[in-house]
């Protein structure tokens, strides 16, 4: 108990938290803030930096696979970022280990490092296995296609099923809300276009057979920017809670594209680069913010 608490004593935004599930209130799990430097193995990796803390998180054995990691997870970086000076975050993870490495893709890790020389690293450790460590870049970090943005726009299209027709009472506070969100992300840096219709947004538009799936289809200057709206603006906040909402879906939800300045991206062409990325993965054609390309890789 010590060990965990004294980050408490260092800052205020460090620490342990416990993770309880809200119907049962019972206890599943942890999720932590430490200073980067605290960890061996990243230091050993040389990837200690200055102001960098490690995201860290255990789930009990039958409270996986049921999203409450990636729901932790991203509310406590957003959390971080908004209303703390933690403006960057590290974790790792066992190559082996998909679904926690999943987890770190979903709220917006990327992969730093892979090294080669990570098994005799591990080995001097007493570890076996291989590593990949993971960094989540700090809001300020300069976009790889800064230099193409005049001739290249980054295309996003994600999909939600709701739990419920918009226009039921459990959908209230999503669908009141709407308008405003969709406001900031007008007034959002690097903001290009959004689909929609006469309503001012797209949740009249059927993609699929399932009239509960909604899509969201819009044009931005970088991946950067699109991240800060997701995570760190009014959307971030409802990102956070979509499980009240939406039900978490198995398939590949949201993809990054770039397409030449001028092109309105269709609903059709969103879906086939999201199944595009369901068969290959992040890709120069489409990727997620787990691993962004540059435009000149997609041209």
């Amino acid at each position: 108990m010590p060990y965990a608490t004294g980050y408490y004593n260092k800052s205020s935004d460090l620490g342990f938290w416990a993770i309880v599930e809200r119907q049962k209130q019972e206890f599943i799990g942890w999720i932590f803030l430490r200073p980067e430097v605290d960890f061996k193995l990243l230091q050993q990796l040389n990837l200690a930096e200055s102001g960098a803390v490690e995201l860290g998180y255990r789930l009990c054995q039958q409270s996986w696979n049921k999203g409450y990691t990636t729901e932790v997870a991203q509310a406590l970086i957003s959390k971080s970022f908004t209303e703390s000076e933690i403006d960057k975050i590290v974790a790792w993870a066992l190559t082996e280990n998909k679904a926690s490495t999943r987890v770190m893709a979903k709220v917006g890790l990327k992969i730093y490092s892979k090294k080669r020389s990570l098994q005799q690293i591990l080995s001097n450790l007493g570890i076996t296995y291989n590593n990949q460590c993971l960094k989540a870049e700090n809001k300020t970090m300069t976009d790889k296609a800064s230099s193409l943005q005049n001739n290249y726009h980054l295309a996003q299209i994600n999909i939600a099923k709701m739990k419920a027709p918009l226009n039921d009472p459990i959908m209230a506070e999503f669908a009141n809300a709407l308008n405003e969100v969709n406001l900031v992300a007008e007034k959002s840096p690097g903001f290009i276009w959004r689909l929609q219709t006469e309503s001012g947004n797209a949740t009249d538009l059927q993609a699929y057979s399932d009239p509960k799936i909604l899509v969201n289809i819009s044009l931005w200057q970088s991946v950067e920017q699109l991240k800060t709206y997701v995570y760190q603006s009014l959307h971030g906040n409802f990102f956070a809670r979509r499980r009240k909402w939406f039900e978490k879906y198995r398939d590949e939800h949201f993809a990054m594209w770039w397409v030449q300045a001028g092109h309105l991206p269709t609903i059709e062409e969103g879906k086939a680069k999201l199944e595009y990325l369901e068969l290959h993965g992040d890709t120069p054609e489409c990727f997620t913010f787990a691993e962004p390309y540059a435009p000149s890789l997609a041209s």
